[in-house]
Parts: structure tokens; sequence; C-alpha cells
């Protein structure tokens, strides 16, 4: 498991702690992450953990569960000032943004406090609220298809050329119709994806207006940046369909 606390535009690793030392750091909030195998073997702690540091936590609840990234589903609870999220064994998306957050909260220095981040949700910089972390969490993912989708194109590029070059014997069909069902799959993920922003943020719009743990601004740039994703998300999608067409014309 790992641990960092948020406070003050500044990430800090708790390493050595146990789930029944965790403190919730002054005007901050913590991130707690696991694997599922951990998730499975310190369920009862996890739970008594959430319980003791979040009984007073609202019921508005967070976002569904994605339901599918890649083969490998990512779990996400956001309360008002703590972030749970269940990765699979490897966790290297987790552990790659918890280097960068990390890194941003060293920078920082008590009489030079690296200010929060107030520009989209893809930019650097420490994330305001356990919501604001989950969306750029979010947004770490479809970079992920992104850097997929330019290997891909530059690949079917490779493939188009030989194809049309008379002196080339072409014998990569299977290779080639392995990337076309990678297109697919990425595109359906695509999907689960938007449509679980998009549940997020009419969850947004049912949270009252007079909520103490969130202003009326935090809200607004929730709203904000939940739409940034949602649009980054969209952009992928487009860009793997064009993708889909050019295969279908080889």
């Amino acid at each position: 498991m790992r641990f960092v606390a948020i406070r003050a535009a500044q990430a800090t690793e708790l390493s050595g702690q146990a789930l029944a030392q965790l403190q919730l750091p002054a005007n901050g909030y913590l991130w707690l992450s696991c694997t599922r195998s951990e998730f499975e073997q310190h369920l009862t702690e996890l739970q008594a953990t959430l319980q003791r540091l979040c009984a007073r936590a609202s019921s508005k609840g967070g976002p569904p569960a994605l339901r599918q990234i890649d083969t490998s589903p990512v779990g996400f609870v956001v309360l008002d000032r703590l972030l749970l999220t269940v990765h699979p064994q490897d966790a290297t998306l987790r552990d790659s943004y918890a280097q960068r957050l990390l890194s941003t909260g060293s920078a920082a220095t008590a009489d030079a406090p690296v200010a929060p981040d107030a520009r989209s949700t893809g930019a650097r910089g420490v994330p305001t609220s356990p919501a604001d972390l989950m969306l750029r969490l979010v947004n770490h993912m479809v970079d992920g298809f992104l850097a997929l989708r330019r290997e891909l194109t530059h690949q079917l590029d490779h493939w188009q050329a030989e194809l049309i070059n008379p002196r080339s014997r072409f014998v990569n069909w299977s290779m080639m119709l392995t990337a076309r069902q990678t297109l697919h799959q990425i595109d359906e993920v695509c999907e689960d994806q938007r449509s679980a922003i998009q549940d997020w943020i009419e969850a947004l719009k049912s949270w009252p207006d007079d909520d103490p743990q969130i202003s009326p601004h935090e809200r607004d740039m929730l709203q904000v940046r939940s739409r940034d994703v949602l649009e980054h998300i969209e952009r992928v999608t487009h860009h793997v369909r064009q993708l889909v067409a050019a295969s279908d014309r080889q």
C-alpha cells in the first residue's frame, strides 16, 4: 500500500505507517492506494480506517468505479478528505503518478510553497481535493491511450506504405488484424470511461449549494476539470475511430 498526505499544496509520502496510525492532515487530505490483492487482504482494516477517518463524510458519494481500463480496472472511492484507489497488481499507473506528485511537492519549501494548480486537469501541480486527484488520475490513464494511439498510427502508416509498394511482399496480415482489434478495444474502454465521467458530472450537479466541505468556486473548478477530462476522452475516441476507418481502407 501507499499513503500520501496532501496539504498546503505539498505531497508527502507516509512511509512506515500502518493503517491504524493514519490521521487526516490539517487543512489537507489523504490518498490511500492499494492493489486488488492488498484490498482483499486488508479489507476489514480499510473499512475500519475509512470509518474512523471519515465518519462524518457526506452521503453524496463519488463516481462509480471505472468498469474497464484495458484489461485492468481501477476503483475509486471519493470522500470529503480522502481518496481510496484500488489498482491492478503491478500498480504502474499509481506509482508513476505518485512519483510525479511527490516530485512536485518536494519542490516546495516553507518559504516558497507550490501554489495550487488552477489550470486544466492534465496540468502539473498538486490537486486541491480528493475529487481533483481522482480526475487527474483518470486523465493520466487517457494519456496512456494517446501514447498507444501514436504507436499504432506509426505502425499502420508503415504497413500502408508496404501495401502500396509494388516491390514489397506484405505478409503481416495477422499483426494488422491484431492492431485493428486493439483499436476497437481502446474505443470500448474510452466509451466506458466517457459514461463514468458523465455520471460523475451529473453527480456534481446534485451536490447541495451550501455544502460546507466545498466552496462554490471549488465546485465550479471541478465541473470545468471534469469537462476537460471528458473532452480528452472524446478526443482519443475520435482519433481511434479515424484509425479504424483508415485500417478498413487498407
